[in-house]
């Protein structure tokens, strides 16, 4: 089943579970520290906290979605709410009352152990709450650095301590939750990772008396006044003051398998004709949003829909087709799309000439993540035709370079692409690269900040076939 519908506000699926999950506070670090719920506790960056560019965030499916960057040396945190004192009384929970934590990280640290988000006094008895990397110098287990774990300390040696048995600072996104029942027990602790639970190790169970209440404010990337830096990026941070189930984490996992995908090349009219298809692998219905958009970045119409984006709706085992037909002049774009973890697709294009057989071509689609595409060309007896979309919301310069069939460079170009843009063009056509002609060889299509999705074209002939691409 096929239906369309008008997109609202830009939202991921994971932003909507966790809004809809009700969190205290909800910190999405897209270039500020603003609170995304109606509470409005917005924090304030001290010692220097940056932000990564668009598209340097976490892999939740927001391709706009920036990350705090956090350089430990120079002790950077973010204080929530900006107002002082009165930021000390709000997210009061006690140490018998449940509390669940959780934020993204990216780091390769393996000295000093780091504050990842947390309630919790930097003197004295240290009370509060925190979630936490050990890098193995934090009085625990010995075991290697980078296990991560959840704290609930009311006075020195009366709290409660559970660690994780692996490590998160491997360099990748990783997603890490701590949820604690309030039973005053290490064993009401529960650790996920990438949404799934992880065996434990209990370092401190004596929670018996004394509170965990303070008068010092949330803060994310340290304790109170920069306490245990942290060192990395750190994304979507968000307290609740409930304990989150098993099953709550993993449906926030589940929604970050979204994949943003982007068809570099839409054509329609003037003898092309273009069609997308969609299947549903899963044994769940499952819908997702599809955007058609032009060369230069605006909303596309695509009259065959009626409009510029549509909610493709697709029952379990389900298939759906989207078709631009061949009616009137040429026109051409690109089409974006997050497809939900189980839905597949792909492309075909058709050519229509007078007084030859048509023809077709499967085009498959690119990721809208990649910072390199490298895809194979052959111009000895054949012509290499490329689409590059620009889908950050920022401009950039696609830097390519062109290799032959022994490596050896033979070409360079720059190609600056604004905000959300498309060029289409034979590649050998392109400054710098006309010593392709009559070889064959790899195009790498490099971006330094944002983004880059490339398809290509092979024509020869009458026939003409698609170029897959490596992304990385």
């Amino acid at each position: 089943m096929l239906s369309c519908a008008p997109l609202g506000v830009a939202q991921t699926a994971y932003t909507a579970d966790v809004l809809a999950l009700n969190p205290l506070g909800y910190w999405r670090l897209d270039g500020n520290a603003n609170d995304a719920t109606v509470r409005g506790n917005h924090g304030v960056t001290v010692n220097g906290v940056a932000f990564t560019s668009p598209g340097g965030g976490a892999p939740i499916g927001d391709l706009n979605g920036q990350a705090a960057s956090f350089n430990n040396i120079l002790g950077p945190y973010i204080r929530i709410p900006a107002g002082e004192p009165a930021a000390g009384t709000l997210f009061d929970i006690d140490g018998f009352q449940p509390i669940t934590m959780m934020a993204w990280v990216k780091t390769t640290a393996t000295s000093n152990s780091m504050i990842v988000l947390a309630k919790e006094e930097n003197t004295g008895n240290f009370r509060g709450q925190d979630l936490f990397i050990d890098n193995g110098n934090d009085g625990a287990v010995p075991g290697g650095s980078g296990r991560f774990g959840m704290r609930i300390v009311s006075t020195p040696g009366n709290g409660l301590r559970v660690e994780s048995g692996v490590s998160v600072n491997d360099g990748n996104w990783h997603f890490l939750a701590g949820a604690y029942d309030g039973s005053g027990q290490a064993g009401g602790i529960r650790l996920y990772l990438d949404g799934v639970p992880v065996a434990t190790f209990t370092v401190q169970n004596g929670l018996s008396g004394g509170s965990t209440l303070n008068n010092v404010p949330v803060t994310i990337g340290s304790r109170d006044s920069g306490g245990s830096a942290y060192n990395g990026l750190l994304d979507e941070a968000a307290i609740f003051g409930t304990a989150l189930s098993a099953a709550q984490v993993l449906q926030l996992a589940n929604d970050i398998l979204t994949v943003q995908k982007i068809l570099p090349q839409l054509a329609f009219g003037g003898g092309w004709y273009t069609a997308l298809y969609f299947t549903n692998t899963s044994a769940s219905a499952l819908s997702f949003p599809v955007n058609f958009i032009g060369d230069n970045g605006s909303p596309l119409t695509l009259p065959s829909v009626g409009g510029t984006s549509m909610t493709v709706r697709l029952a379990a085992r389900g298939t759906a087709i989207i078709e631009a037909p061949d009616i009137g002049a040429l026109v051409q774009g690109y089409v974006a799309t997050t497809l939900p973890g189980g839905v597949t697709g792909y492309a075909i294009f058709r050519q229509t000439v007078e007084g030859r057989p048509d023809q077709e071509a499967v085009v498959p689609l690119s990721g809208a993540t990649s910072t390199t595409s490298t895809l194979i060309w052959d111009d000895s007896n054949f012509t290499t035709t490329v689409g590059i979309v620009n889908p950050s919301p920022v401009a950039t310069s696609v830097a390519i370079t062109v290799r032959d069939a022994q490596g050896v460079i033979i070409g360079n170009s720059v190609v600056p692409l604004a905000a959300r843009n498309k060029i289409a063009a034979i590649l050998r056509n392109f400054p710098g690269l006309a010593g392709m002609a009559g070889n064959r060889g790899s195009a790498d299509f490099t971006v330094a900040f944002g983004n880059v999705a490339v398809l290509g074209l092979r024509f020869g002939g009458s026939a003409f076939t698609s170029i897959p691409t490596t992304d990385r």
